[in-house]
């Protein structure tokens, strides 16, 4: 799916529907996600709260309430990394295995 990212603070978040969500198996009230970037891909998978200490060095995210859905927010650092402007590109995200995927669209 194609979108573009809205503006957050120092930020921006992508906004993911409630459906997006279920089909993740997530519960955005307490779920927290790991994110994990390789090859300009962000990956973003759930992880347990017992398994929080397990990832304790690495950028372990929470949902934020947007709307009638929820949203991730991504710093500007993260966007550099991925070689996203946010100001014109847009991204595409898919879901497999419950894992999130978030790249650059190419135009």
């Amino acid at each position: 799916m194609k979108k573009k990212l809205t503006t957050s603070g120092s930020g921006w978040e992508l906004y993911l529907a409630k459906p997006i969500l279920k089909l993740m198996g997530i519960d955005p009230k307490v779920s927290q996600v790991l994110f994990k970037i390789e090859k300009k891909v962000l990956i973003i998978k759930e992880i347990k709260t017992n398994e929080c200490e397990n990832y304790e060095n690495l950028m372990i995210r929470k949902f934020t309430k947007s709307g009638s859905g929820y949203a991730l927010y991504i710093s500007n650092t993260i966007l550099e990394l991925l070689n996203i402007n946010p100001f014109e590109d847009y991204i595409e995200y898919e879901l497999d295995d419950n894992i999130l995927t978030i790249r650059k669209t190419e135009n």
